[in-house]
């Protein structure tokens, strides 16, 4: 008798491992089976500050930092500039910063949740003057 529930017993188990064991893989599409909360931030975007100056910006994810993209032609300074800023969730944050050289900038950013617009306050410094910017990004 102990010999038969013994051999059910660790059938029911071998069966019961192999249902988590198949039901916990990780998808192949996405890295550890998460999303990068980058992705949603990458691509082309209209810049629309509260002077009405309208300019495209780009948003490309930093390869060596998986928490962070970067904002090419960020405050119009150049398609070939940019900034640094880091993701986490639906939030941006531009940590202090050189950009150009010359300024130091700052700010943090809210993604709309149909992931069209960006509602970015930023500062920049250019040494003598501060100025702070209410921009919207909206996704081309």
């Amino acid at each position: 008798m102990k010999s038969t529930f013994f051999k059910y017993t660790i059938i029911f188990v071998s069966l019961f491992s192999m249902f988590f064991a198949t039901s916990c893989e990780l998808d192949d599409d996405e890295p550890n089976g998460l999303e990068d909360a980058r992705t949603k931030f990458n691509g082309s975007w209209m810049c629309t500050e509260q002077s009405q100056l309208s300019y495209p910006v780009t948003i490309t994810n930093n390869p060596q930092n998986s928490s962070e993209v970067y904002i090419n032609n960020f405050n119009l300074f150049g398609k070939d500039e940019y900034v640094v800023a880091k993701i986490a969730g639906f939030s941006m944050s531009i940590p202090d910063q050189k950009a150009c050289s010359t300024y130091d900038v700052s700010g943090n950013g809210q993604m709309s949740s149909n992931k069209k617009d960006i509602v970015l306050q930023y500062t920049v410094k250019d040494g003598a003057n501060t100025e702070t910017i209410n921009a919207n990004y909206t996704k081309q």
